[in-house]
């Protein structure tokens, strides 16, 4: 199966093929991340897999001691605003924060926009979007 689906061309499938070998995409993505757990499982324990290897994440920095830095830009007298973010939190954290001021208040005032769209079974409880193509169907004057 793995083999018919990867000589396949998707250019030039129909959306009945679309349809099967998205199906097998979704147990494909959950197999092989299986197997990448149990290969990074055994790796850690010192198991060599031929062609493949450990490597660390890329790092994100930290202070070590926030204090001590704190202290220290305090000393070198330079401005707080230069020194410290303050932002407005998002909606969802001021929702758990304050439920009834959100719901009653502020939830008025909340944009709730998509990132984009994705595939998904027809299982899925969300309602499908119109494609672009139907939206400029009915967007266009009728002759």
């Amino acid at each position: 199966m793995a083999s018919e689906a990867l000589s396949a061309d998707p250019t030039s499938m129909t959306e009945v093929e679309l349809s099967k070998y998205l199906a097998m995409a979704d147990q494909l993505k959950t197999w092989i991340n299986s197997i990448y757990e149990l290969a990074q499982t055994e790796m850690e324990r010192g198991v060599a897999v031929p062609g493949f290897k450990l490597v660390q994440k890329r790092a994100t920095r930290k202070w070590a001691d926030p204090d001590a830095v704190e202290e220290a830009l305090k000393k070198s007298r330079r401005p707080r605003k230069d020194m410290y973010d303050i932002k407005l939190r998002s909606p969802a954290q001021i929702e758990k924060k304050f439920p009834k001021l959100y719901s009653n208040t502020l939830s008025s005032m909340v944009n709730s926009v998509s990132s984009g769209v994705t595939v998904v079974p027809d299982t899925d409880k969300r309602p499908a979007v119109a494609s672009s193509t139907a939206l400029l169907a009915n967007a266009l004057p009728k002759q």
